[in-house]
C-alpha cells in the first residue's frame, strides 16, 4: 500500500510538472521585462495621429504608389469593398473616388441585391466624428503596421509602412457593432 502510494504522488508530481509547463508555454512572450517589437514607423504614428485629428496635410507621410484599402460591415447592407492602388502621395489630402462593391448580405435585415458604386472616400470628412485617436498595441500586429482606433473600435485605420517609414497601404474600416 505504501508503494502505491508513491506511485501516485509521484504521478500526480509528474502531472503537475506537465501543467506548469504547459501554463508557463501559453504565456511565452508575455513578460514585461520582454521588449516588444514596435513598427518602424511608430513615432511617425503619433505625428500622423495629431496632424490627422488636426486636419493637416498627410502627403508628407505617404509614399508615391500607396494603396488604398476600404472595407465597411453594415447590419443591413453587408460587406461594402473597394481598393485603389498606385495613388500619388498627395491624393491622401483630397476625395478619392473608388469603386466598391456592397454584398447585400447583412446579418440584420433582409438580403438585399449585391450592388456596386462610386464611392466618395474623404480620410478627414470620416475621422471628423472620431471620439479618440488610439495607436493601438496588438500583439499580433504584422511589423511595419499599426492601427488607430477612432470611433469606438468599430472605426479604425490601419497603416503599413516601408523600410523609409513612408505609408504604403492604408486600410480604412468601419464595422457594425450592433
Amino acid at each position: 500500500m505504501n508503494k502505491n502510494l508513491f506511485k501516485l504522488k509521484h504521478k500526480l508530481s509528474l502531472l503537475a510538472l506537465i501543467s506548469l509547463l504547459m501554463v508557463m508555454v501559453s504565456f511565452k512572450g508575455t513578460d514585461s521585462t520582454e521588449k516588444k517589437h514596435k513598427p518602424q514607423g511608430t513615432s511617425i504614428t503619433e505625428k500622423f495621429i495629431t496632424e490627422l485629428k488636426n486636419g493637416k496635410p498627410l502627403a508628407s507621410f505617404f509614399a508615391d504608389g500607396w494603396i488604398l484599402i476600404y472595407h465597411e460591415d453594415n447590419r443591413c447592407t453587408g460587406s461594402t469593398d473597394g481598393q485603389l492602388t498606385k495613388l500619388k502621395n498627395n491624393q491622401i489630402d483630397k476625395v478619392l473616388t473608388l469603386k466598391v462593391h456592397t454584398d447585400g448580405d447583412g446579418w440584420g435585415c433582409d438580403k438585399q441585391e449585391p450592388k456596386n458604386y462610386d464611392f466618395s472616400f474623404s480620410l478627414k470628412k470620416l475621422v471628423k466624428e472620431w471620439n479618440r485617436f488610439v495607436n493601438a498595441n496588438y500583439e499580433n500586429q504584422e511589423e511595419n503596421s499599426v492601427t488607430i482606433l477612432g470611433g469606438g473600435e468599430s472605426d479604425y485605420i490601419e497603416l503599413f509602412y516601408n523600410a523609409n517609414n513612408l505609408i504604403v497601404k492604408m486600410k480604412y474600416s468601419s464595422e457594425d457593432p450592433g
